[in-house]
């Protein structure tokens, strides 16, 4: 990933965060989200406040399937992703 504007790579990163948060949680989608904010945090994040945020998003996304018995698993192809 080749970065031309640091600035620009920062503002990405904020306002997709929130976008990143809601996305779907099963499903090729779900490895491509998780892709995605690894990535954008990555290269984006500028503190480590942001990469906690990225990281509390993805313990979230892990740990949710727990909370509700009737909800399918991960994948482990999500999982993995995550």
């Amino acid at each position: 990933m080749i970065i031309g504007y640091e600035d620009k790579v920062s503002e990405v990163y904020m306002e997709l965060l929130p976008v990143l948060s809601k996305a779907p949680k099963s499903g090729t989608t779900a490895v491509k989200v998780l892709d995605c904010l690894g990535i954008v945090a990555f290269f984006g994040a500028t503190n480590s406040e942001d990469i906690q945020n990225a990281m509390q998003i993805i313990w979230q996304f892990i740990h949710a399937d727990q909370s509700d018995a009737n909800e399918e698993k991960h994948s482990a192809a999500v999982l993995v992703a995550a």
